[in-house]
């Protein structure tokens, strides 16, 4: 017989989580159909195109080093002569399987009488969702040029082109406070310009791509993407032992119990609501990682699927938990007074087979997830969210 005590391990305090990364470029804009993309992790290329045409024709396929980019956005003022601008990108992966740093360009109802095409690089960009949001523009005349209101993400960055029917400049002024001028061309009498915003955003909100040109009457074609930072991610692990030679008292650690590391154990993770978010089993030995974003957690092992070292042990043994721990601080800390679980006297709820919620599990009779262990993720990862079994302890869950 084991009786609870009530020792619970301080936990450590919780290291200053890092600031998350921000989107920055690498390398210069370039000009033309040829690029060196920097270097840098979670890259993204963003190619701008903008032509002047007697006829509307679009871009309907844009490749670098063989690999075939996608389009953002795309604007064209068509009434007389055309002036079209559009937004195109690569990814990561893209990046890296290119063979070369050419760009070629398939336009769909013949090459523009002029084009200017410009790329630049960025890093630390989401791959999944590289573009949060897009805006576009025309206008037949007038010297400034503005897209409706965009959305932007923290550490995030926006990227704009814009085209004028005439020759002249987009300065580096001309491209409004918190935007830095990328390039500017005037091929065959006409102009393209790019830009993007000089530093990231500190908050997420809305912001618009302005840009003033030194002619006023003429066309003018603008385009815009705010892109998505990276969100960064970090581990949950832990692992799941069999304390042999527990004798009651508190519960004991890995470490201090000599601990056998346990294979096959399902190990589930829950978000902040308490919803089924993923499942692992742990490995030959006894380990289980989760990868997550920020935020709060609870780990749980389902106590029918640990296993014994023993001589002897057959399936239908059940474990009693002698250990688990707390990382609601962010440091895992040692929980040695929660012998035999939650309520002891309820069974373990099964392997959560339907995705139920924490609730919903612990909502039917005589049923209960007795080895929670709650865990808060700020900026780094999270060890040593471990569990500890036993196969001869009985819990009295009688008052003393």
């Amino acid at each position: 017989m084991c009786i609870r005590d009530s020792s619970v391990a301080a936990p450590t305090a919780a290291a200053s989580a890092p600031a998350p990364p921000s989107i920055t470029p690498a390398g210069a804009w370039t000009t033309g159909l040829t690029h060196t993309v920097g270097a840098g992790a979670s890259r993204l290329l963003v190619f701008v195109s903008c032509s002047e045409k007697t006829s509307d024709s679009d871009l309907t396929l844009v490749t670098y080093g063989g690999q075939t980019l996608t389009q953002a956005v795309e604007v064209a003022y068509l009434a007389g002569n055309t002036t079209r601008c559009e937004i195109w990108y690569l990814n990561e992966a893209g990046i890296q399987a290119a063979s070369g740093t050419t760009f070629v360009v398939t336009w769909g109802s013949g090459t523009p009488s002029g084009v200017g095409y410009a790329a630049r690089t960025f890093v630390e960009v989401d791959q999944s969702a590289p573009i949060l949001d897009t805006a576009s523009a025309t206008q037949a005349s007038g010297f400034t040029i503005t897209t409706p209101a965009f959305n932007v993400a923290k550490d995030g960055i926006a990227v704009t082109g814009a085209g004028h029917g005439s020759g002249g400049s987009y300065n580096n002024g001309a491209w409004g406070a918190g935007w830095t001028e990328g390039t500017d061309q005037s091929p065959s009498g006409w102009t393209v310009g790019t830009a993007n915003t000089t530093s990231p955003y500190g908050a997420a909100g809305t912001d618009i791509a302005t840009a003033t040109h030194t002619v006023s009457t003429n066309r003018q074609a603008m385009v815009a993407v705010s892109l998505t930072p990276l969100v960064p991610t970090y581990s949950i692990s832990g692992t799941v032992f069999e304390d042999v030679n527990y004798g009651g008292g508190a519960g004991r650690s890995l470490a201090a119990s000599s601990g056998v590391a346990r294979s096959g154990a399902k190990v589930e993770l829950y978000d902040a609501a308490g919803a089924f978010a993923d499942s692992t089993t742990t490995d030959g030995s006894g380990q289980y990682s989760f990868s997550v974003t920020d935020g709060v957690y609870t780990v749980r092992v389902v106590n029918a699927t640990t296993t014994s070292s023993r001589t002897g042990y057959i399936s239908a043994l059940r474990s009693v938990q002698t250990f688990r721990t707390d990382a609601s601080s962010g440091t895992a800390a040692a929980v040695t007074n929660k012998i035999g679980g939650e309520i002891p006297h309820e069974v373990d709820a099964p392997t959560n087979t339907t995705n139920a919620t924490l609730a919903a599990l612990n909502a039917v009779v005589g049923q209960e997830v007795q080895s929670p262990s709650p865990v808060t993720v700020s900026g780094a990862d999270v060890p040593g969210v471990d569990f500890g079994f036993n196969f001869s302890t009985i819990v009295n869950t009688n008052n003393a």
